[in-house]
């Protein structure tokens, strides 16, 4: 089939540049929300649901940049384990930061109390004390290590559900950069199947 549409004039040429240059995206709150899901299409940078309102979304996209660059996923199916893996690594950083501010503020709490008590305390002997009093006193190591082994079974959950062959050495692996160099192979991880 011809194209039968007849070539654009120069006016409408520098028409279209001058209202492309006036473009600078969209400066109301709703547009840029919407703006913002534009990268959702493909799912690599979706992170509203994962990056929490006091952290940088950007630290996650980069975050899930390096893992889609070393990992390569070549479809739909690769490209949700390099996500799960990924958010999986991220959540994890996310509560080996939150355990150790827990144990810092029970140090900070129980500070006054020990130098009154105590001439001089080594630090592993505080940091015994802080956490002896945050797993008597409350939920909240048992609960953050019980959102740490959480984070740690999507991951192998997806491998065990796909199809082996495609996690082994002629799958994702084989697609990622190796650089001699800096970067020696990785073994292929044997991979458990039910």
């Amino acid at each position: 089939m011809e194209n039968t549409t007849p070539p654009r004039t120069h006016a409408q040429i520098e028409a279209s540049r001058n209202n492309g240059s006036k473009s600078h995206g969209p400066t109301s709150a709703d547009g840029k929300a919407r703006s913002s899901q534009n990268a959702i299409d493909h799912g690599l940078a979706a992170t509203k649901w994962i990056v929490l309102s006091n952290e940088n979304p950007r630290r996650f996209d980069n975050f899930l940049a390096e893992y889609a660059d070393t990992w390569r996923p070549a479809d739909p199916v690769e490209r949700d384990l390099v996500r799960q893996m990924a958010h999986a690594q991220f959540t994890l950083e996310r509560l080996w930061v939150m355990e150790s501010a827990a144990l810092d503020h029970e140090m900070e709490k129980m500070e006054e109390e020990l130098n009154r008590t105590w001439s001089k305390l080594d630090p592993p002997t505080v940091q015994t004390l802080a956490f002896s009093a945050l797993a008597k006193d409350g939920p909240t190591l048992l609960a953050l290590r019980k959102a740490r082994q959480a984070a740690q079974r999507p991951p192998a959950q997806a491998r065990r559900q796909t199809n082996p062959t495609r996690l082994s050495a002629t799958g994702i692996q084989a697609r990622m950069r190796v650089d001699p160099l800096h970067n020696p192979p990785i073994p292929t991880p044997k991979i458990d199947t039910l």
